[in-house]
């Protein structure tokens, strides 16, 4: 959707499925007692997805939710892992400083349910849109270097 000549609004919808396949037969057993967990499963989970995205002249604002289900692996045992629901937001502008240079600012913040949620914080430098250096912190403390 146009707001005007300058800023727009993007929604994204996206239908899939998730495949899930253990194959236990390989598994060597140290004794005769049967293990309920040594099942092999086949599975096959929908997956719908959203996203939104603000779009300015120089700024661009986005939030997404890539998995909307937290459907199981197994019905039949219990089985920590899922398909989680994951929520991220992101924000970034372009400051122009000369006429051929320009500073850019971005923030990503990404939240899953039973895991810690993560903030990355990255400033680039961008010359003639053709060459690009910067860094990037994230939580927990994972540095990038472009």
């Amino acid at each position: 959707m146009t707001l005007n000549n300058e800023a727009f609004i993007y929604l994204g919808l996206k239908g899939g499925l998730n495949s899930f396949k253990a194959n236990t037969k390989e598994l060597v057993a140290y004794n005769n007692t049967p293990d309920l967990a040594k099942t092999n499963l086949s599975r096959i989970n929908p997956n719908i997805s959203v996203g939104l995205l603000f779009k300015h002249k120089t700024s661009r604002v986005s939030a997404a939710l890539p998995r909307l289900f937290n459907t199981k692996r197994s019905n039949e045992i219990f089985i920590n892992a899922r398909d989680r629901v994951h929520f991220y937001f992101a924000a970034g502008t372009a400051y122009p400083i000369k006429e051929n240079f320009q500073l850019k600012p971005r923030l990503i913040y990404r939240t899953v349910q039973g895991i810690k949620s993560t903030v990355e914080k990255a400033l680039w430098a961008n010359y003639k849109q053709r060459f690009s250096f910067g860094i990037g912190l994230r939580t927990g403390a994972a540095t990038s270097f472009k």
